[in-house]
């Protein structure tokens, strides 16, 4: 479908958070011949054996983001500093509390536009 809407193209940027390798090989396809950059945010089983190498080999580019793309041990501490000091509002992030027992209503929650984090209360 972006190939349709892009008159073939595709796009600059393709970001893949499932960890499908099926869906990893659509996003591969999806990005610009050359050019294109795919992210991979989610990784899921199996795709080091599923994927098709064959049109990275044509210039696109393959990321891994593990965290964000954050260093543990340099930058969690200075996060954590931000956030004690309130320079950082996690709590203005919060949309959404549910109870354990509730954790499949969390689901249809995060289908709301209006969703940005949950907390799970165990």
């Amino acid at each position: 479908m972006i190939k349709d809407v892009t008159e073939g193209l595709g796009v600059d940027y393709v970001f893949e958070c499932t960890g499908i390798p099926s869906m990893l090989n659509e996003a591969i396809e999806a990005s610009k011949l050359g050019i294109g950059t795919i992210v991979v945010i989610g990784a899921g089983h199996g795709l080091t054996r599923e994927f098709n190498l064959v049109p990275l080999l044509c210039g696109r580019t393959l990321k891994g983001s593990v965290y964000g793309g954050i260093r543990l041990h340099s930058d969690l501490p200075a996060l954590l500093h931000r956030c004690a000091n309130k320079e950082i509002q996690l709590d203005e992030l919060i949309t959404h509390q549910v109870s354990l027992t509730e954790i499949n209503q969390s689901f249809e929650l995060l289908k709301d536009p209006h969703c940005v984090k949950i907390i799970i209360k165990f």
